[in-house]
């Protein structure tokens, strides 16, 4: 069911290095308060403090005492932080480099009051406080610097060391808390100068709260680097030193593995002041002591020119899943000598199991009760790769709070989901009381996770925030969710459902969700103007009832916003927003949305700000139908609001104004400019305008758009414009444009009940579908959001022929028609997969109604041997007329032509890819060009038996004919001729084709020696010849030989052989070759390897 890996948690011990100096200077440059003094006046015990600041004044009831990090410290009196204070006697003079400030803080309370740690309100209002925004338990670093947030590192009633270390190169601050990164914010290029610098206080509310203790102030002139922040957090300064100390500084491995056996890895370092050539690491898992590792090689001192750390594995270990497993090492005699300061020998580790599979949530025997606990080893464990968590049916009355999870990626994604498929089978409810804990489920850094099919609920009166994303937190999908509110009476964003501001959270998704109540439904900001938020998508979401405002976006890098809906009726008494869009640029989509606002309300259904496209990357609103007012209220309503905007084209909307406002717009547009608007329906239904232009240059192209009012003037253009043809003469535009009451079928939907928008628009090539998802005229596409057919024409369209597999959408009527199909099917949209003929009855909510009728027949299919020639076969110079029988669209040859008929005047393969309406299809032909024959052969001997082989050239069909010069011929391509006797042969060959007949002829000689041939008085004969394959073979030899005999037939295959050996005088051997076939055979005699051959016949 579920797989477990692991992965280290460090809980570090914390270590008081008493026994060492660092190389490097530890003590700060600048300020350094021990606070260990009796009286008003603290030392400043920095390395080099500025002129004039070697003592600071403690200022109202500040006094030193108590317990602090060393021995006394500075104690908080909850005194008002311009009077009580430590005054330093330093003018903030940072400029552009480099700083460090740490401190410890004790005894902090449980309160909502901010507190102020030290600052300079003439420095840009450089500040550190708790409470307020920074929350309770954080410290906030605040001022001419991007806000860093160090969460935890103000505990209520505990200890704690906080650093913010600002590095000019990296250009960023990072926050550690108690040695140990806790946050990183990129930072511009920072020149911090002021007055008076103040620790323990500001200039402003409260100072250190009553009791609270502030111990080991230190400000530096450079950024700390890590190791320097660990070793000197809670420890006192200087550190004394210590000539041979070496410890572990961490435990690196293993990390993020799955179970099985791993290698345990740490890092050993010098603190001494001696460079260390040997030292010896002992190391337990689970108290149980592991085999000793002896280092040797040369480790250097702080500050040295070679490391001071050594990254050894100690060994390895079979890691059980599920199991926590503890790993401590220690290092004892660096160079053989004993290390005589132990306190920073030791580090310990605890391994926990990193999640991967699925699991459950609630129910019944769950892996994890709820929530809290699943995220607690999120947090904790983090992934090896990806979980599900199927939640069981069931309120969970809980806050979720989702870091950083280690392991997690695009691969290995973490959901949360309903076990049950449906999104009211789960509630997962929290009523936040504080600004700090404002949200029910949070992302706090977190990557790669979803959430499906839930019910999301924030209940406080105050606070609302059901998700709150930042952090940093990328590449999230949230689906098929309900984010619930409740109703709201503020326009506070403490009540927004979705919240997210000051942190660039790139790539996350808004799918199919349902947000209801809240003051907005989605407050959603990127970091800024020059650090844009990217890959946002808000998509088929449900955006109801919000008090103040619907989905409200800034600060973002080509964001999608689609098919979303969004109706607010709500009671406040003033405007509202429906569509918030600023800093939206480059490729920014809003397409397919819809907005009611109203009808007892006033306000904007699109505001639209300072939103740039870039050439070829320009923004596209389109497809929108928006819908605002009350017909009431004289207040100014808006249909869309566009101020500032540049390079977007506004497209195909259909938009509805009803106000008693004499300023009221459909559409409203100033500032920006190389907007184009096309095909849009602008109506207002009041003394108002349609369209409102305050700025000549904000539109670079508008045209076929319909402009209506029952108001007096239809438009604003350099003044007043009563009609179109005003409009048109003004501004040089709208030549193609009209001014008619489209009829819209109600304030909530604006598909029309009149044709007279009906093929009156221009083809867009951007925007093919309208927002129900019909596709729309290729050549006059309408004008509004709508693209439809009146039900008194062919609205269904021509008929149309279905290819194999193919599924055709046929379209008729708009979302509130009563619709009836043959099928039966009452659906705006019915899809057809065979040929048939297909009608349809509509009854429009106008109260119009129509039927149509079409023919939907199979095309033919595109398929292979579709090409035709008139020969495969010419004769040079003749050509050959190759045709492709499948009628297409178009045309392919491998010859680089695109008719349908191509000729052709040499052979070779011709390719054809076809195209028609069901695709496409390939096909070849292979063409024969041909001239007469050139001939020609080979010829091989054996005796009396030639082989001729041809290697004539010639194509088409081909002849042969074989003249062998002995009276014999044959038609054979390569034949084989025996002949009667040896001699020398003319042979001619002729070769015929189509294209003629060519002839060649050669000399073949074949020879033979006979046994009566042999002389020297010697003689050999057979008898009888012919024979049955039985003869007598007579040798008479002068002298003593050897003699061999074989057989061969006429192919020269050896058939027989015999060695006779040693003949002296005359000898007789019979001979008999056993059953053979009839015909010509040799026989060789071999005497003293010379050879003798004559043939005789087997009958």
């Amino acid at each position: 069911m579920k797989q477990v890996t692991t992965k280290l948690v460090f809980l570090l011990f914390a270590v008081l290095f008493s026994g060492i100096t660092l190389s490097q200077g530890t003590e700060p440059e600048i300020l350094y308060y021990k606070f260990n003094q009796a009286g008003t006046t603290v030392n400043n015990d920095a390395l080099t403090p500025p002129a004039g600041t070697n003592t600071a004044t403690l200022m109202g009831g500040m006094t030193q005492g108590g317990n602090g990090l060393c021995q006394t410290g500075l104690i908080g009196t909850g005194g008002i932080s311009s009077s009580d204070y430590v005054s330093t006697g330093w003018d903030t003079n940072l400029g552009t480099g480099s700083w460090t400030i740490a401190f410890w803080t004790d005894n902090i309370p449980s309160s909502s009051t901010l507190f102020y740690q030290f600052g300079d309100p003439s420095a840009g209002s450089f500040r550190c406080f708790t409470n307020g925004v920074a929350g309770s338990g954080n410290f906030m670093l605040r001022g001419p610097v991007t806000d860093v947030t160090c969460t935890g590192c103000a505990p209520i009633g505990a200890p704690s060391m906080t650093v913010f270390v600002y590095d000019s190169v990296a250009g960023d601050i990072k926050a550690y808390h108690d040695g140990v990164l806790n946050a990183t914010v990129p930072q511009g290029a920072l020149n911090i100068t002021g007055g008076a610098f103040t620790v323990g206080g500001y200039n402003t509310n409260t100072g250190l709260a009553a009791g609270q203790i502030m111990d080991e102030f230190r400000f530096y002139d450079r950024a700390l680097d890590a190791q320097e922040v660990f070793d000197t957090y809670n420890a006192c300064l200087p550190l004394t030193s210590s000539p041979d100390d070496a410890g572990i500084s961490s435990i690196d491995g293993p990390m993020n593995f799955c179970e099985g056996t791993e290698d345990v890895v740490v890092t050993i370092r010098n603190y001494g002041i001696n460079q260390i050539d040997s030292v010896k690491v002992n190391w337990t898992i689970n108290g149980a002591p592991q085999a000793p590792y002896n280092h040797i090689g040369l480790i250097d001192t702080v500050g040295g020119t070679l490391p001071y750390t050594a990254q050894v594995t100690l060994g390895s270990y079979n890691f059980v899943a599920g199991l926590p497993t503890v790993i401590e090492a220690w290092t004892i005699m660096p160079n053989g000598v004993t290390d005589t300061v132990t306190s920073n020998d030791s580090t310990m580790a605890i391994v926990q199991p990193s999640l991967a599979g699925n699991f459950t949530i609630g129910g019944t025997t769950p892996d994890y009760p709820d929530f809290s606990t699943a995220v607690a080893d999120l947090n904790a464990f983090g992934v090896c790769g990806p979980v599900i968590f199927d939640v069981r049916t069931g309120v969970y009355t809980e806050q979720v709070n989702l870091g950083a999870i280690n392991g997690a990626s695009g691969a290995n994604t973490i959901t949360f989901r309903s076990e049950a498929g449906h999104r009211d089978s789960v509630l997962l409810t929290f009523a936040s009381t504080l600004s700090n804990d404002n949200y029910t489920f949070k992302f706090s850094g977190a990557d790669h996770v979803n959430l499906e099919q839930m019910s999301l609920e924030a209940t406080g009166a105050t606070y609302g925030h059901v998700m709150e994303f930042g952090g940093l937190s990328d590449s999230n999908t949230v689906w098929d969710c309900a984010i619930l509110g409740g109703p709201s009476t503020t326009t506070s964003t403490n009540r927004a459902l979705l919240y997210s501001s000051g942190s660039k959270d790139n790539y996350n998704s808004f799918i199919e969700n349902t947000f209801e109540g809240g003051s907005y439904s989605a407050y959603w900001y990127g970091d800024g103007t020059t650090s844009l938020e990217q890959g946002t998508l808000f998509e088929g979401n449900e955006f109801l009832e919000a008090y103040y405002s619907g989905l409200r976006l800034y600060y973002q890098d080509s964001p999608t916003v689609t098919k979303n809906r969004l109706a607010m009726n709500s009671p406040y008494t003033s405007t509202i927003y429906g569509y918030y869009l600023t800093y939206c640029d480059n490729a920014f989509i809003f397409t397919d949305n819809s907005a009611v606002v109203g009808p007892d309300n006033y306000g904007y259904g699109a505001y639209v700000s300072n939103c740039d496209g870039a050439p070829g990357n320009s923004g596209l609103f389109a497809n929108n139908m928006l819908s605002v007012g009350n017909p009431l209220s004289t207040s100014t309503s808006y249909g869309i609001y566009m101020t500032n905007n540049s390079r977007m084209m506004l497209t195909n909307n259909s938009v509805f104004v009803k106000s008693d406002g004499t300023s009221s717009r459909a559409f409203y547009a100033t500032g920006g400019g190389l907007n184009e608007l096309i095909n849009n329906s602008f109506v207002t239904e009041g003394p108002g305008y349609a369209a409102y232009f305050a700025s000549n240059y904000t539109l670079s192209n508008s045209d076929y758009n319909n402009y209506y009012t029952t108001g007096s003037n239809l438009a604003y253009f350099n003044g007043d414009q009563p009609d179109l043809a005003s409009l048109q003469a003004v501004t040089g535009l709208n030549a193609n444009s009209i001014s008619v009451d489209p009829v819209y079928q109600s304030f909530e939907d604006l598909h029309v009940c009149s044709d007279s928008l009906n093929a009156a628009g221009t083809p867009i090539a951007s925007v093919t579908m309208d927002i129900d998802g019909a596709p729309r005229d290729g050549s006059t596409p309408d004008i509004g959001a709508d693209e439809f057919g009146p039900l008194s024409g062919n609205f269904l369209g021509a008929d149309l022929l279905i290819c194999t597999n193919e599924t055709l959408t046929l379209w008729a009527g708009a979302p509130a028609d009563t619709i009836l199909w043959s099928t039966g099917d009452t659906t705006m949209s019915l899809d057809v997969t065979t040929p048939g003929t297909y009608y349809v009855d509509v009854m429009s909510a106008c109260g119009t109604t129509g039927s149509d009728t079409i023919v939907v027949t199979q095309s033919n299919l595109v398929y292979n041997n579709f090409i035709s020639a008139d020969t495969t076969f010419f004769c040079l110079p003749n050509s050959a007329t190759l045709t492709s029988t499948q009628v297409g669209t178009s045309y392919d040859w491998s010859t680089s032509e695109t008719t349908q008929s191509i000729n052709v005047t040499t052979g070779g393969t011709y390719i054809l890819n076809v195209t028609d309406e069901c695709g496409s299809g390939v096909d070849s032909i292979t063409i024969v060009g041909a001239t007469t024959p050139v001939p020609s052969y080979t010829t091989t001997t054996s005796y009396v038996t030639a082989f001729f082989t041809n290697t004539s050239t010639a194509d088409g069909t081909v002849t042969y004919d074989w003249d062998f010069g002995d009276g014999n011929s044959s038609n054979l391509e390569n034949p084989t001729h025996v002949y009667t006797a040896a001699g020398t042969y003319q042979v001619t060959l002729t070769v015929s084709n189509q294209c003629g007949t060519a002839t060649y002829s050669d000399s073949v000689t074949l020879t033979t020696v006979g046994l009566d041939e042999i002389g020297d008085g010697n003689s050999l004969s057979i008898y009888p010849n012919p024979n049955n394959g039985s003869f007598t073979l007579d040798i008479s030899l002068l002298d003593n030989a050897d003699v061999k005999v074989m057989v061969t037939n006429e192919l020269g295959q050896a058939i027989y052989s015999n060695k006779l050996g040693e003949v002296t005088g005359n000898s007789s051997e019979m001979i008999d070759l056993g059953t053979v076939e009839s015909g010509l055979y040799f026989i060789t005699v071999i005497v003293d390897e010379n050879p003798y051959t004559s043939k005789f016949i087997v009958k």
